[in-house]
């Protein structure tokens, strides 16, 4: 190794920012310092007694693994309580994670058996909702047995807000008529897994392949790369970089920030701000500053799983891609071989934390990401082309859901022959 590569070595291990995220790591995953809520529940009135919340959510809703209830974050303002047959009401601060039937979620959802029942809910980040039930200490959450909409607050936020659950909305609806195919583009573009059929998402988990349906760094990456090379050949390197934050921030405001999808999304603004400022950054300085302005900014973040295992990854491809593509090389194609390799770093990281957490490791993992990733990315390629063309066009629409829908029985084709190694448990 040539004393420069040793010397660059040197300096990217001694980063003061590497060093401090290696030990905030340590003492945060041994518990040896408490991760605290940096918005928890403060109010006279105990929430275990509350028969009541108002509030506004703050997070999209996430279908939970019944399909029958979805999980969103409410801001409270009010409370409402019953002990021993006396109501109190009063008001309260802090954010509340909220389990709330589909019926009330879904109401306007297309193709839900009860869309006209009566009981419209936008369930939305911005939209104010009441909700009647009880707390579940076991759940850690409020279990709702009723949801009713109040509208959406006001102000430039709560208007901007609204137009985002609009939008979400109309892009269900779009997509809804280009069936199995338009349920995976909304997972991929949105995170909205409700049409996507269980048998489906199983797979992709079986295959060790739940990073590629989830929102994560790799669709950011996606966007960030179409939008850098359009923006090169139109707009020329310098001015491209400023169309590339805008559809960063585009599509993150628009998916909602998920663990892994913040953590991408921290990681490309500073990388631009590097290169605006015309200062020479590494990768792995760069993940650790990433991991502590995460850490500070959304402290839940730091115990879900979500979270581990999108930094394990990256951090893996940057310490062992490039070690591991001085092998692949000699067997594989170049694009092939930086693909394995990568693949190999992100899922040698990744493996003990899944065991730690899930108890199981897919064998098949680094396979199946190689083989099924450029077909995901060539899906997403086409969906956001026929989405820009049906929208001016409508009576493309069928000619696009074909088209779409070959190539998603292609990935299901191919995930399901890697869900059929069967996951190694502990």
């Amino acid at each position: 190794m040539s004393s420069y590569s040793e010397r660059k070595r040197l300096i990217v291990c001694t980063n003061p920012f590497l060093i401090a995220a290696c030990l905030v790591a340590v003492l945060v995953y041994t518990n040896a310092v408490p991760v605290r809520e940096r918005h928890p529940y403060r109010s006279l009135l105990p929430l275990e007694a509350a028969v009541s919340l108002e509030g506004t959510v703050r997070s999209n809703p996430v279908v939970c693994a019944s399909g029958k209830s979805y999980s969103v974050v409410l801001a409270v303002d009010s409370v409402e309580t019953q002990i021993q047959g006396s109501c109190a009401s009063g008001s309260a601060t802090g954010r509340v994670l909220c389990i709330i039937p589909a019926v009330f979620v879904e109401s306007l959802y297309p193709g839900k058996l009860y869309s006209s029942s009566g009981k419209a809910c936008i369930v939305e980040s911005g939209s104010r909702l009441s909700v009647t039930g009880t707390y579940s200490r076991q759940q850690g959450a409020f279990v709702a047995e009723a949801a009713f909409f109040k509208g959406f607050g006001s102000g430039f936020r709560s208007a901007f807000l609204q137009l985002r659950a609009t939008m979400r909305l109309a892009f269900k609806r779009l997509l809804f008529s280009w069936g199995e195919a338009g349920a995976l583009i909304l997972a991929l573009l949105s995170g909205s897994r409700e049409y996507t059929p269980p048998s489906l998402s199983d797979a992709f988990r079986t295959a060790g392949l739940s990073h590629l349906l989830a929102l994560s760094g790799m669709h950011l990456s996606f966007f960030a790369s179409v939008t850098g090379k359009t923006g090169e050949k139109l707009l020329g390197k310098r001015h491209s970089l400023f169309l590339r934050f805008l559809a960063v921030s585009a599509f993150v405001w628009f998916a909602g920030f998920t663990p892994s999808l913040y953590r991408a999304f921290l990681f490309s603004l500073l990388f631009m701000a590097s290169s605006v400022l015309s200062v020479e950054t590494e990768p792995l300085p760069v993940l650790a500053e990433t991991f502590l302005l995460h850490s500070v900014t959304r402290p839940q973040d730091m115990k879900t799983p979500a979270f581990m295992l999108s930094y394990c990854a990256m951090a893996g491809m940057l310490l062992f891609a490039s070690a591991a593509g001085r092998y692949t090389v000699r067997i594989f194609p170049p694009k092939l071989s930086a693909s394995v390799a990568s693949s190999f770093g992100a899922q040698s990281t990744t493996a003990p934390v899944s065991a730690v957490l899930f108890g199981t490791l897919a064998p098949a993992g680094i396979a199946a990401s190689v083989c099924v990733s450029p077909l995901v990315s060539l899906f997403m390629t086409t969906a956001c082309a026929a989405i820009a063309l049906c929208l001016a066009m409508p009576f493309l629409s069928p000619l696009f859901g074909g088209i779409l829908l070959l190539v998603y029985r292609g990935i299901e084709l191919l995930v399901s022959f890697f869900a059929s190694f069967p996951l190694i448990t502990f």
